[in-house]
C-alpha cells in the first residue's frame, strides 16, 4: 500500500490562506470586468439562470463500450468542450462538477436543466474503432426537452480537436441567432499532433476531472500529460496539462518530493506559455501555481487579468 504523504508543518494552514486569498483575487479582478466569462469549475445556480438565458451544461458523453479507457477519453472531450465554451463571451456553463454529478442517472434533460439553472444542454456519446471516433452531439433546450441541434462525427482520432472547433462553431451560432452570445476564439486545431499524444492528452482530461474524488485519478492524469508530451515535445496544451494538474495538487502525494515536482511543473509552464502564450487555461492554473509555489500575489494578478 502507498505511504500517506507526509504533510509539512504548517501546510493546511498555508492551504487555507492560498484558497481565501485566491477567491478574493478572483472576486476583484472579476467585479472589475463587464462581461467576465463563467469559470469552467463555477456552477451556475437558477438564480443566476434567471437573469441571463444564455447558459449551458455539458453532460458527461456516454461511451458505448464498456472500455474504462472509452469513458475516460469521452470525459475528456467533455472537459474539453465545457472549458471552450466557458471562454465564450457572455455565456454562462455550469460547473463540471456539477453537471457530471447527473452520470448514469437517467433522468429527463428538462429535469436535469431545471436543476443546474441552464437554459440548454450539451449532451452526447462517443464510440471508438482503433484509431477512428464517432461523436453524437445533441443541444436540447431545457424549457422543454426540445433538441435544437445535433450532429454525428465519424472521423480519425487526430482529427478531434477539429471535430470540437466545429461543435463550438455551430453551438455559436445557435446561440448567438437565439440568445445573442459573441464570437469565441478557437484553440489548436490539432494538425501535426501525434495520435498517440492525442489520445494521452484526453485520457488526462478525464483523469484530471476525477482529481477530486481520490488521489490516483490525479496521479493518472500527470502520468498520461507526461506521456502525451514524451511522444510529442511541441505538443502545447499537454504541457498545459501538467501544469493544471500541479497548480492544484499542493499538499496531495503527487507533490511528496516537493522540489522534484516543483521542478516538473515550472518547466511544464515554461513550454506551454513558449508555445501557446494565449492559451487561457495556462494562465488560469499559473494563478494558484504563483500563490501556492512564491505566494507571489502580483504574478497571480497579472495572469488573472
Amino acid at each position: 500500500a502507498p505511504k500517506p504523504a507526509r504533510i509539512v508543518p504548517g501546510i493546511a494552514v498555508l492551504l487555507g490562506v492560498l484558497v481565501i486569498v485566491s477567491i478574493a483575487l478572483l472576486t476583484v479582478v472579476q467585479q472589475t470586468k463587464r462581461s467576465p466569462a463563467q469559470s469552467a469549475d463555477s456552477t451556475v445556480t437558477g438564480d443566476d439562470a434567471s437573469e441571463t438565458t444564455t447558459s449551458i451544461a455539458v453532460l458527461p458523453f456516454t461511451a458505448l463500450s464498456q472500455k474504462e479507457e472509452d469513458r475516460v477519453f469521452a470525459d475528456g472531450v467533455a472537459v474539453n468542450l465545457l472549458t471552450q465554451l466557458a471562454g465564450i463571451t457572455d455565456l454562462e456553463v455550469a460547473g463540471q462538477r456539477s453537471s457530471f454529478a447527473y452520470r448514469d442517472q437517467n433522468l429527463d434533460l428538462r429535469t436535469i436543466g431545471n436543476d443546474l439553472g441552464v437554459s440548454h444542454l450539451l449532451d452526447g456519446t462517443f464510440q471508438r474503432s482503433d484509431e477512428d471516433i464517432r461523436l453524437y452531439i445533441q443541444l436540447v433546450r431545457s424549457s422543454d426537452g426540445v433538441q435544437v441541434w445535433n450532429q454525428t462525427y465519424d472521423a480519425p482520432l487526430t482529427d478531434v480537436f477539429k471535430i470540437q472547433d466545429d461543435i463550438v462553431r455551430q453551438l455559436g451560432r445557435q446561440l448567438e441567432i437565439e440568445l445573442g452570445v459573441g464570437r469565441y476564439r478557437e484553440r489548436t486545431s490539432g494538425e501535426g499532433i501525434d495520435p498517440r499524444a492525442v489520445e494521452q492528452y484526453y485520457l488526462g482530461l478525464g483523469y484530471y476531472g476525477e482529481r477530486m474524488r481520490n488521489d490516483v485519478a490525479r496521479f493518472q492524469a500527470y502520468d498520461a500529460f507526461q506521456n502525451a508530451v514524451a511522444i510529442d515535445p511541441d505538443f502545447g496544451e499537454a504541457w498545459t496539462g501538467i501544469a493544471m494538474v500541479g497548480s492544484t495538487s499542493f499538499g496531495s502525494p503527487l507533490s511528496r518530493d516537493f522540489e522534484k515536482f516543483r521542478r516538473e511543473v515550472s518547466h511544464a509552464f515554461e513550454r506551454s506559455f513558449a508555445l501557446a502564450p494565449e492559451n487561457p487555461s495556462t494562465h488560469a492554473a499559473m494563478v494558484f501555481w504563483s500563490l501556492g509555489a512564491a505566494f507571489d500575489m502580483e504574478a497571480a494578478r497579472v495572469h488573472v487579468e
